[in-house]
């Protein structure tokens, strides 16, 4: 049982990790493809078709959200609707703001090519400003992760140089000061992430 504890805990977690690394990697590429949305309406495309153009252009993985997007507009798909649906598959505050323009501009009519060049520039800008924050609280961070791995460490040294150290531990106010040390820990590793997680 605590084997499957483990493993289902651990595949959790990769799934967790993979799927934030997608959606970094989708909201990198974001500002390319509003580019080259931009340009291609400039150069007379639909917005239809210059979708087509970033299935096409874009590299992995917007290439294939794009292409979903492509597919349902080609099956005849209301475009409010699929852009609706890109929207849940990815749950990003940079794509709600795409969407939340493009529909926007879809109703409105206006110069499209210029509002994505500008959120272009603005999404460039957003991530320049998110790794001088990530730069900045490295240090931070990286704490967070060292903190509760110092004391175990500590524990084990002196154990191996003094027999019998980690023995009282296991008595009863033993077991009341590892419980307490635990929350501690895990409180200050929460506490650091909070403090460090600067969202803009």
């Amino acid at each position: 049982l605590i084997a499957i504890a483990v493993v289902e805990f651990i595949r959790r977690g990769l799934f967790f990790v993979r799927r934030n690394k997608y959606q970094e990697r989708l909201n990198d590429q974001l500002s390319e493809g509003c580019r080259l949305l931009g340009n291609a309406t400039r150069a007379g495309m639909t917005i239809a078709q210059a979708i087509e153009l970033a299935a096409r252009e874009l590299p992995f993985p917007a290439s294939e959200e794009f292409k979903k997007l492509a597919q349902e507009l080609r099956l005849g798909v209301d475009f409010e609707r699929a852009m609706l649906d890109m929207q849940q598959r990815i749950p990003s505050r940079e794509f709600k703001l795409f969407i939340a323009t493009l529909l926007v501009q879809k109703r409105a009519g206006g110069n499209i090519h210029a509002v994505l060049d500008e959120m272009a520039q603005t999404l460039d800008d957003r991530k320049i400003l998110n790794q001088t924050i990530k730069t900045m609280t490295a240090e931070q961070r990286y704490i967070a992760y060292i903190l509760p791995i110092v004391p175990v460490l500590l524990i084990l040294m002196m154990n191996s140089l003094v027999e019998g150290f980690i023995d009282p531990l296991f008595s009863p106010i033993g077991i009341v000061l590892l419980i307490l040390f635990v929350i501690g820990t895990v409180l200050t590793f929460v506490l650091v992430r909070m403090v460090t997680n600067i969202r803009v």
